[in-house]
């Protein structure tokens, strides 16, 4: 119960009987108190460099009465002034009112690795070595994904042994494609009734129920490719178009 200034240099201040110090500070009666599980600082708790311009502080503060918890102020609040210099574990949400920087992440430049990161709704996004998925992680099921347009890379820069395809072959890969109408099972267990149309990957039987040919899927064969599929249509088309213009041209002589 001492109230006065306490000036410690160096050693060890300690009531036998409590273990507690505290420091009186205007009108607060314990703006610093130490006890046996550690240190508190009411309101705010502040660092200053010995070495650093007068008025550069970091510090930890409650003032801001519209939010919940603690905040984390530097002198002018810009810059790389705090670092965290191991992994930290975030236990709740995270809100970031600037720009999330990608830096470094064991050793590998711009490459933090998040492993599955969930979103709002139950949805999560995951990736492998050449696919980025989002839906449901657990279950291996997909969610829709709505954009402006979708844009596929097709560039004469990134591609090589470019081949010519015979339209006739084009149009009969086209007419032997098995299209079905179906629904998600996923979706069947949610009570919803839309269905789709597309070619079938039988990935159940040994011998496939529906001929998907491999020029409209992906190389595992897990997904369609719908980029090639669209490029057979054009030649199926393009076909279709030549053989009606000859028909034209016997037809009128």
């Amino acid at each position: 119960n001492l109230k006065a200034l306490i000036q410690v240099k160096q050693g060890l201040v300690q009531d036998t009987t409590q273990s507690i110090i505290s420091f009186s500070s205007d009108y607060n009666n314990r703006a610093f108190s130490i006890t046996p599980v550690g240190a508190t600082v009411t309101p705010t708790l502040f660092f200053e460099r010995y070495d650093q311009t007068a008025g550069h502080w970091l510090g930890f503060s409650r003032n801001e009465v519209q939010r919940e918890g603690l905040t984390f102020n530097t002198w002018d609040n810009d810059g790389e002034r705090f670092f965290v210099s191991c992994h930290a574990r975030f236990n709740k949400n995270i809100t970031a009112e600037g720009i999330i920087m990608q830096g470094t992440w064991n050793g590998t430049t711009g490459k933090p690795e998040a492993g599955i990161l969930s979103i709002e709704s139950g949805n999560t996004i995951w990736s492998g070595s050449d696919f980025l998925a989002i839906g449901d992680h657990l279950s291996n099921s997909f969610t829709n994904v709505m954009a402006r347009s979708f844009n596929q890379q097709s560039t004469l820069s990134s591609k090589t042994n470019i081949e010519a395809v015979d339209p006739k072959y084009a149009l009969d890969l086209v007419n032997k494609t098995d299209i079905r109408s179906y629904q998600y099972k996923s979706d069947v267990a949610l009570g919803k009734t839309k269905r789709y149309t597309s070619l079938i990957i039988d990935d159940v039987n040994d011998v496939s129920q529906y001929y998907a040919p491999d020029e409209f899927t992906n190389e595992e064969r897990t997904g369609r490719d719908d980029g090639s599929a669209v490029g057979y249509l054009f030649l199926a088309i393009q076909e279709l178009t030549r053989r009606i213009k000859t028909l034209e041209d016997k037809l009128n002589g």
